[in-house]
């Protein structure tokens, strides 16, 4: 669950049973949906970004045994009207993703532009797919 910005609304996942990411405002009633239903794997960790970008981890859990397998990062922009885009993947094959923490980057004296690329993992290290 995370706070939409400049509102009293929320995100909230539901993991399972359906997947899904929906708004709520502050008395829990329905807004809308931002991720259809069994479009995210299992949405577990959430945060806004300051352009009202929403970040989300996926567990990627097995649907029959709930083992983990590869996870993944994934983002959803809002166009001008305020309507959210299906999600795009950023990070993929990641070894239980269970949160995700959006700040300020220019807060940090590191060169972005001078870090290695990441590593993807071979799928059959994270329990595949």
């Amino acid at each position: 669950m995370v706070r939409v910005p400049k509102t009293d609304h929320w995100y909230i996942d539901g993991p399972i049973f359906p997947a899904i990411i929906n708004e709520y405002d502050r008395d829990g009633t329905f807004v809308r949906n931002i991720v259809p239903a069994d479009v995210p794997k299992n949405p577990i960790g959430m945060d806004v970004g300051s352009d009202g970008t929403l970040y989300y981890a996926e567990l990627n859990l097995d649907p029959v045994t709930l083992d983990t397998r590869c996870g993944s990062m994934l983002m959803v922009k809002f166009d001008a009207g305020g309507q959210p885009h299906l999600p795009q993947t950023i990070g993929r094959t990641l070894q239980f993703p269970d949160g995700v923490t959006v700040v300020d980057s220019s807060r940090f004296a590191v060169d972005f532009t001078k870090l290695p690329p990441a590593v993807d993992l071979d799928p059959s290290a994270c329990g595949g797919e």
